[in-house]
């Protein structure tokens, strides 16, 4: 009655076979003494344990008093009919719209990027001319897709662009690195992107905004 090891699914076309190490280890949580295996009501100062029922009778409670007031933030593993109820809850039973997964994009932009000439594939990564990584560490994010960058780096030549406001995991391999100030990385795209269409009207603007630092590693 114990986890002993964890695998990765048979996918490879996801994963070549790997696993990250938070996949891998953190399984171990589940044998922690300070891990949570029932419900616990605040009473006071101090969190108690209660039944399920007085645990959903308290969260209904609360629900209800904040009413049009209520949040809700899906995480990244919510599945789509958590998200649909989730916001069915909060919309229909509460008045509320203020519900986000994080990083929500306007319904056009979602359109445009679901462009099927636009669609690229997780192993399509180490066989792509050039990466460029914006504001992200794939290490810490989509570990997966680091090791696929790095496998293309290895193999295939590809190479590696990285803008960010910190040093990331692959800036080691990276062909170029630019380092801009936290927060300035629309302002670092509307730069790019002025660059490519030629806008100097636009130019120094957005790259004096982000705070551009622009460093070659290797040519």
């Amino acid at each position: 009655e114990r986890v002993l090891r964890v695998l990765a699914r048979d996918n490879p076309e996801v994963d070549d076979g790997w696993l990250c190490d938070k996949g891998r280890f953190a399984y171990q949580a589940i044998h922690s003494d300070e891990r949570i295996v029932e419900p616990l009501v605040r009473e006071g100062t101090e969190l108690r344990p209660a039944s399920w029922e007085k645990a959903l009778t308290t969260a209904t409670s609360a629900l209800k008093k904040a009413g049009a007031r209520a949040a809700a933030l899906a995480g990244g593993t919510t599945t789509n009919e958590e998200a649909f109820l989730l916001q069915s809850l909060l919309r229909d039973d509460l008045g509320s719209p203020h519900m986000s997964a994080g990083h929500e994009q306007p319904l056009d932009v979602l359109r445009s990027l679901a462009d099927p000439k636009l669609q690229a594939s997780v192993p399509d990564l180490e066989y792509a001319h050039t990466v460029m990584l914006v504001d992200c560490d794939p290490i810490d994010d989509v570990p997966i897709w680091d090791l696929r960058i790095r496998k293309g780096v290895r193999r295939h030549g590809t190479k590696v662009v990285v803008a960010s406001a910190r040093p990331t995991a692959l800036d080691p391999a990276a062909a170029a690195t630019l380092r801009f100030a936290p927060g300035g990385g629309e302002a670092f795209l509307v730069a790019l992107d002025a660059v490519l269409s030629g806008d100097e009207g636009n130019l120094g603007g957005a790259a004096s905004a982000a705070g551009t630092n622009a460093t070659p590693v290797r040519e």
